[in-house]
């Protein structure tokens, strides 16, 4: 499969940090129910936008209310043309946490993006 520096330097689980529209719970929240969120890797100062998967992520982990716990995200995105797969753990208070991208076949990006056969309907 594919790879390139930039990829392959985040597929090593590092810092990240959501930030866009602003570093908040109640933003992030509000990326989660638009399906759609970004995370900055500050390491390699580079920012990533993904669709969410929700059968691999848990938002059941963190209370959005009292900005407790932490959820963990998963989505995919294409990066340089290459398909990949972010996996992020976001801690609510701070809106900070861990993650790393992985480089997925087509068939893994198509049922994460909702366009295979059978697509599972994740409203």
């Amino acid at each position: 499969m594919p790879a390139n520096e930039l990829i392959l330097l985040l597929s090593l689980e590092q810092q990240i940090v959501f930030k866009r529209p602003r570093q908040h719970c109640k933003a992030l929240k509000e990326c989660i129910d638009r399906n759609y969120v970004s995370v900055h890797f500050p390491k390699t100062g580079t920012e990533v936008g993904f669709k969410l998967f929700l059968p691999q992520c848990d938002l059941l982990s963190g209370n959005f209310e009292t900005e407790e716990g932490a959820v963990t995200l998963s989505g995919g995105l294409i990066l340089d043309f290459i398909k990949v797969k972010c996996t992020v753990q976001l801690d609510l208070a701070t809106c900070t946490g861990g993650g790393y991208l992985t480089a997925i076949e087509e068939k893994e990006y198509s049922m994460i993006m909702g366009e295979a056969e059978g697509e599972l309907n994740m409203v």
